[in-house]
């Protein structure tokens, strides 16, 4: 091979290398799971409706997450995400473990805070595909 052409190789390989990591990389970074359950009243068991739900990451407070119950008294919320164009995509948490915070607020109600702690996946981004199901009382004021 001529050297002219080992030269042009050489520039074309090393143009792809370079063009290849220019390009970001489109990232939907999961920082909590999925939540979903139901809202009772404490004395009476029955489901509140339009309870505020807030979901938010214990890695990422900024990152949130909310619904209002239904009329039955479910919800479902998250996970909340983050996109991201990166270079390199790293992991969504600390310590393989998925941690998140639920608040639970609605009129005439003791707000309800819930620590949730999953253990994480090993691939696909450490909260990606995690859920939980709640159930959760709400006391009313006195």
């Amino acid at each position: 091979m001529t050297q002219k052409i080992k030269n042009l190789m050489w520039v074309l390989a090393t143009a792809s290398l370079v063009a290849c990591m220019a390009l970001p990389i489109e990232n939907e970074a999961w920082l909590t799971a999925q939540h979903g359950g139901i809202v009772r009243d404490k004395a009476t068991g029955k489901p509140v409706a339009g309870a505020k739900v807030v979901l938010t990451s214990k890695y990422a407070s900024s990152i949130t997450a909310e619904t209002f119950t239904a009329a039955d008294g479910t919800f479902m919320v998250g996970p909340a995400t983050r996109q991201a164009h990166s270079y390199l995509v790293l992991p969504d948490v600390k310590d393989g473990v998925c941690e998140d915070t639920l608040d639970i607020k609605h009129v005439g109600y003791v707000s309800e805070k819930r620590d949730s702690s999953i253990e994480a996946n090993k691939t696909g981004g450490v909260c990606r595909n995690l859920s939980r199901t709640h159930e959760i009382e709400l006391q009313k004021r006195p």
